[in-house]
């Protein structure tokens, strides 16, 4: 029996990585306006470097741990293999020796302009109790996933925000700049909020394990197996934080050379800094459809074989489909509007030439979960190592060859998203006939027209009344009409509607009324 669109899991994790976002720019914000700009840019060159030392106890072994306790504790209240829960500590163990190991290394060969030897070792000693408590939470969040609780990881991702927040305002007076390094408070922020984050996590994991109990099975250790699948989301991640490492100086040089030095750094800022992350900003909606879809699809290929894998691919194309065609509808009408945001009107033209790539882009988070619950980790390396060598080789062709200049960057990203899409509809396609919901395709594309057309009406509107006075009401006004355009179509059901949080309680409450 193939269970339903886990509409509310995704909805929760979304939810809490959109207020997450918000509530970590809010805390980026505090720490530049508290400490200064120059001061904070320690803090900002260490980020990088902890992110890729701890990729495998934050990204792989979660999501190695996510399928494995899926698959194996398939029914609610089933006991837990004592000795998965071995091979998960282990795992951690080993996650944290690569996390150690690596800044390591990245501290020996990063060049830091700015920082003596001597104070960028005391900052990577300031570091350590953080990347091993990355590394513990990154696996308690995996297996809670897998046993099928999502409200605590998702509440704990708000919780290791807040207390970031909060201890930059209370502790800040008593760590000036004078007694501690910027970026020493910075990191001990980080850590204050991983470690609570990491005590709450720990008791809802030692609650749920006891309430189902560990049976003693006669299976060895699965270390092996659990490494093995982490590898290949590591590997996949290092990649892409190599290959945007390299594209913007790549970048940067042949624009130089053909268009001068700051128009170079113009068209990198417009790229970088805000046409990306406007564009990628609708993706928390994808990225918690892919870590709902996880440990519901590995649950499912453990007890079918496989035979529930055509619905769930039609399902998330079906899904992405409703998000990302009127999301890049919206960035059409707003881009002038919401480059104007940033006090850069020339970033408009760079985000209307991205947007129509936000299908094949939003598309690859949920598809790589799907393959990852078939046990094909290593497609996702395969994938991505052959869309950042498309996209570097275009970046050569566009600003080397052809002298290009917010096209180029346009072209290299739309070939890249393509191609790495494409791979994984492509690795899918052994498992099932691979069909396309032209319907969901119309009918997502009339909800786009239509929320464009309301788009325009608000940029029109009497200034009191138009979009730049009342962003939040014509922005919620625009994805209701999508959605009744969507409910009216019977691509949204009210029974979807009724899974999600606090509506789904309006609506029972309707239904038990007769209404």
């Amino acid at each position: 029996m193939v269970q339903p669109f886990p509409v509310r899991e995704s909805s929760i994790l979304s939810l809490s990585e959109l207020v997450s976002r918000l509530l970590g720019l809010l805390f980026l914000a505090r720490f530049v306006a508290e400490l200064g700009l120059a001061e904070s840019a320690e803090f900002r060159i260490l980020l990088p470097l902890i992110g890729v030392a701890t990729t495998l106890g934050s990204i792989g072994l979660p999501q190695a741990l996510t399928r494995l306790f899926a698959s194996a504790v398939l029914e609610a209240g089933r006991p837990v293999p004592r000795s998965l829960l071995r091979a998960a500590w282990r795992g951690t163990g080993c996650a944290a020796g690569f996390a150690l190991l690596m800044i390591g290394l990245l501290s020996a060969l990063a060049v830091q302009d700015g920082i003596e030897k001597s104070e960028f070792a005391r900052l990577l000693e300031t570091a350590v109790p953080l990347l091993l408590l990355m590394c513990v939470t990154g696996s308690l969040r995996g297996m809670l996933l897998g046993l099928g609780s999502t409200y605590s990881p998702a509440f704990a991702q708000l919780v290791e925000v807040g207390v970031r927040l909060a201890a930059l305002i209370f502790l800040l007076p008593y760590l000036s700049v004078e007694h501690a390094q910027a970026a020493e408070v910075g990191i001990l922020t980080l850590t204050a909020g991983e470690a609570v984050a990491g005590l709450f996590l720990g008791t809802v994991l030692w609650l749920e394990v006891k309430k189902r109990g560990v049976v003693r099975d006669k299976t060895p250790g699965s270390l092996f197996s659990v490494l093995r699948m982490s590898f290949a989301p590591t590997g996949q991640s290092l990649l892409a934080s190599l290959g945007y490492a390299l594209e913007l100086p790549l970048a940067h040089e042949l624009l130089s050379r053909s268009h001068g030095e700051a128009a170079a750094s113009q068209l990198i800022a417009e790229y970088a800094t805000i046409a990306l992350p406007l564009l990628c900003a609708p993706m928390v909606l994808t990225d918690g459809i892919a870590t709902a879809h996880l440990p519901l699809a590995s649950a499912e290929r453990a007890a079918s074989g496989g035979r529930a894998f055509a619905v769930h691919l039609r399902r998330i194309i079906g899904a992405v489909m409703m998000i990302a065609v009127p999301a890049t509808g919206a960035a059409l009408v707003l881009a002038p509007t919401l480059a104007g945001w940033f006090h850069a009107p020339e970033a408009a033209m760079m985000l209307l030439l991205l947007a129509p790539a936000a299908l094949p882009l939003y598309l690859q988070a949920p598809l790589s979960s799907l393959l990852q619950a078939q046990g094909r980790s290593r497609a996702l390396l395969y994938a991505g190592l052959l869309g950042d060598a498309v996209r570097l080789g275009m970046i050569c062709a566009a600003f080397g060859l052809w002298q290009a200049g917010r096209s180029g960057f346009a072209l290299a990203f739309a070939a890249s998203a393509l191609v790495q899409t494409g791979s994984l509809l492509w690795m899918l396609r052994q498992y099932t006939t691979l069909t396309v919901p032209w319907r969901t395709l119309y009918r997502s594309v009339q909800a786009a027209l239509a929320a464009a057309a309301l788009l325009l009406i608000a940029l029109h509107a009497p200034k009191p009344f138009s979009f730049t006075a009342l962003p939040l009401a014509w922005g919620a006004g625009a994805m209701l009409l999508c959605g009744w355009i969507l409910m009216y179509a019977q691509e949204i059901t009210p029974q979807t509607l009724s899974r999600l949080p606090l509506i789904g309680i309006l609506f029972d409450t309707r239904r038990k009324k007769g209404v």
